[in-house]
């Protein structure tokens, strides 16, 4: 099977932005105004992920969380006139080796509830569990779930894959995915490295 993402209810086709989608959750607050996450910086040598640091780039004059200014190391404009905010995150040092890795599976399961909590999968508080999301009907996209619980939807995954063209039979498509361990592709460093100016 390509390594090249594709589309369906349970899988996804193009590039995603792995840091905002994967890592920035784990902060445990949304921020509004936030156009994008990033492990690197270009303007900075020897920085970024091996300083444990998430770079934020922010719309201009949006005020910082509360919860988040905590993390909050450094702020700069941009050329372009938005926010780049540094966030300490050496206390997911676990979670940023795993994610450099692809093991976004791997993840220990409080921070796997801490991302579907911030996609609005709770109710009271709690986390839906997979057994009932696999019973939600209708189109509703069930990736983050399959991004860290991916050996729980091996018939779904098999379905999307035939349903796509990518294999002519569920069984095929399953001997395929029982080998792979993981389905979200590893981080693109080109689009996880700021590389606008700042001022």
């Amino acid at each position: 099977m390509s390594t090249k993402e594709i589309k369906g209810r349970y899988i996804v086709k193009n590039y995603f932005q792995k840091s905002k989608h994967l890592l920035f959750p784990l902060l445990n607050t949304k921020q509004e105004g936030l156009i994008n996450t990033y492990l690197f910086a270009e303007y900075i040598e020897n920085e970024g992920i091996l300083e444990y640091k998430l770079f934020c780039e922010i719309k201009k004059g949006v005020e910082i969380k509360k919860e988040l200014s905590k993390y909050l190391t450094e702020a700069y404009e941009t050329e372009d006139g938005t926010d780049l905010c540094i966030f300490d995150i050496e206390h997911l040092k676990t979670e940023v080796e795993l994610f450099l890795k692809g093991e976004y599976s791997n993840y220990p399961e409080n921070k796997k509830h801490d991302i579907l909590k911030y996609y609005g999968w709770h109710k009271n508080g709690k986390v839906i569990n997979v057994a009932e999301v696999k019973r939600l009907k209708g189109d509703t996209a069930l990736h983050y779930y399959v991004f860290l619980y991916p050996s729980q939807f091996i018939n779904e995954i098999a379905e999307d894959l035939v349903n796509l063209d990518m294999y002519n039979t569920i069984s095929e498509a399953k001997e395929t995915i029982k080998k792979t361990k993981e389905f979200a592709t590893l981080y693109d460093l080109e689009k996880e490295t700021f590389t606008k100016k700042i001022i």
